[in-house]
């Protein structure tokens, strides 16, 4: 099945000196990194276990509840892709998470 891991890429940094989270999601021995839309700082994301951890501040909550939304979604879409062809192009499905393409 479908596995949705997501790290920070820490090379990138925006004007408010956070990172952006992105998403690598695989499937077969192939994974493809999308975006998430989401920054945090590296130093929270590392104090916070990747969000893994008890969240006080809530800007952090709404982040971890948003990416939990996204895996959700994710794998919604992947179980429509699996339905038609169980050879899932993982191109297709980011195609169709960003909204570049529709399931019919």
């Amino acid at each position: 099945m479908l596995k949705v891991i997501f790290c920070q890429k820490s090379d990138r940094v925006n004007k408010n000196g956070e990172s952006p989270i992105y998403a690598r999601l695989s499937y077969n021995d192939k994974q493809i990194s999308m975006s998430t839309g989401q920054a945090i700082s590296k130093e929270r994301w590392a104090s916070t276990n990747n969000l893994r951890n008890q969240l006080k501040i809530e800007k952090e909550i709404i982040i971890k509840n948003l990416l939990d939304l996204f895996q959700l979604n994710a794998a919604k879409k992947f179980t429509e892709l699996f339905r038609i062809d169980p050879e899932v192009n993982l191109q297709l499905l980011k195609a169709e998470l960003t909204g570049k393409v529709k399931i019919d």
